[in-house]
């Protein structure tokens, strides 16, 4: 038996936005793929802007309007409430700075 041959997609860092360029291929392909996700780092989906341990790096946007899909504007708020390593609650900036 003969099965159609997977597409060979590579995405070059996988910091955020690699990361979630691999998520949406994945999820919408229509056919077999072989996805590589190359990275330097020893972690995905951090990159530069989010490894960082600077608490002055801020996100330039609500939380609450980022998202990782398009049909999901709360899907960050979620995740970061269901981690079990993180605060519950949005912090002030004031109470930190």
């Amino acid at each position: 038996m003969t099965g159609i041959s997977p597409d060979i997609i590579a995405v070059i860092g996988a910091g955020a936005s690699g990361t979630l360029v691999a998520t949406q291929l994945m999820q919408h392909a229509r056919r077999p793929l072989h996805l590589l996700l190359i990275e330097r780092r020893p972690l995905i989906g951090r990159g530069v802007a989010y490894s960082t341990t600077n608490v002055y790096h801020l996100l330039n946007t609500p939380a609450e309007k980022m998202s990782a899909y398009q049909d999901r504007s709360d899907h960050l708020v979620e995740w970061f409430q269901q981690r079990q390593d993180l605060p519950t609650e949005w912090e002030p900036i004031t109470s930190w700075l």
